[in-house]
């Protein structure tokens, strides 16, 4: 949070600067911790691949890797893999749902965007951050997601290889950007602004049922010099009301967690650990905030095996992330 402070005395060019060489230390940061891993997400390819039966398995199931987390910055080159395909005939591939992480411009824009806020708080940032994410992306649908990304097909079932490769860049002002790109350039900025952050591609459950979901796991020191750890979802987030139930705003789902150390981290990864709590509103009532507890839950996990169930002889985009 001391960057907040440090920016609104900086320079355009003092601010390029500065997160030239913070970012080129972040980026070296993680290729060190991550140097054979550069797919977040399902490992899959955009052509069909030919994959194993489990030793023990029905006949219509297989095992899929998945990297469902990211501790740290993401940089540059990292392939993000968002849905998965199936076929009888022995093949799976991500049909075109993936994107390559190819720009960090928006930390820029979002450091020239907070410079003149007024931030009193680590939450007053958090909402910041999303009220930034929904003007880079576009809240109205101009282009369909699945067409943007729309590979073309050869006859014998394979793709061409894309006129055009799949970016992250391509999300912006598109109203079409979902968890994983929210979750993500989150993430980065965070990390940036001297948040531990990380990435996580898990699922979250409702009452509506369970789907594929990424969010982040935040740590951070406040000004009480505590340590605080929290689970926070920008991209389902809670709506904001004023004292008539008109809804005025959106904010993060921030729920705080009582630790967040290696050893738990491991169990919620490793074990299927489940973080179970209450959703709610916030109401605006002058210049206060409330918090008002809905009935229903959220339940954030990771499914330990991500077997996919093939369903028919057609290609079926059996599972992909919100």
């Amino acid at each position: 949070m001391d960057f907040c402070e440090e920016l609104k005395e900086m320079t355009s060019e003092e601010i390029r600067k500065y997160l030239f060489y913070e970012i080129n230390s972040l980026e070296n940061i993680s290729k060190n911790n991550y140097k054979n891993n550069s797919v977040l997400g399902y490992d899959a390819p955009y052509n069909p691949t030919d994959y194993d039966f489990l030793n023990e398995r029905p006949e219509n199931e297989i095992n899929v890797n998945f990297s469902c987390f990211y501790e740290g910055y993401v940089p540059k080159g990292i392939k993000v893999v968002y849905g998965l395909a199936t076929n009888t005939n022995g093949t799976y591939a991500n049909d075109g749902m993936y994107y390559i992480i190819d720009d960090d411009s928006y930390i820029y824009d979002f450091c020239e965007y907070i410079k003149d806020k007024k931030v009193n708080s680590e939450g007053d940032f958090f909402e910041y951050v999303l009220w930034f994410l929904q003007k880079y992306f576009g809240v109205f649908g101009d282009v369909d997601r699945d067409q943007m990304f729309k590979m073309i097909l050869k006859n014998n079932g394979v793709y061409h290889d894309p006129i055009h490769e799949h970016k992250l860049s391509s999300f912006k002002n598109k109203g079409n950007a979902m968890c994983s790109e929210y979750s993500i350039m989150a993430n980065n900025i965070l990390n940036v602004f001297g948040f531990d952050s990380y990435v996580i591609m898990g699922q979250e459950k409702d009452d509506k049922g369970a789907s594929g979901h990424a969010f982040n796991f935040v740590s951070y020191t406040n000004k009480n010099y505590e340590r605080v750890n929290i689970l926070i979802d920008f991209s389902n987030g809670v709506n904001i009301y004023d004292m008539e139930f008109h809804k005025v705003g959106a904010s993060p789902y921030v729920l705080e967690l009582a630790e967040l150390n290696n050893e738990i981290v491991d169990d919620f990864i490793m074990n299927e650990k489940h973080i179970i709590a209450p959703d709610y509103s916030v109401m605006v009532i002058g210049d206060s905030l409330f918090e008002l507890t809905l009935t229903r839950k959220r339940d954030y996990y990771i499914r330990r095996d991500f077997l996919v169930k093939i369903v028919s002889n057609e290609r079926q985009k059996c599972k992909k992330l919100c």
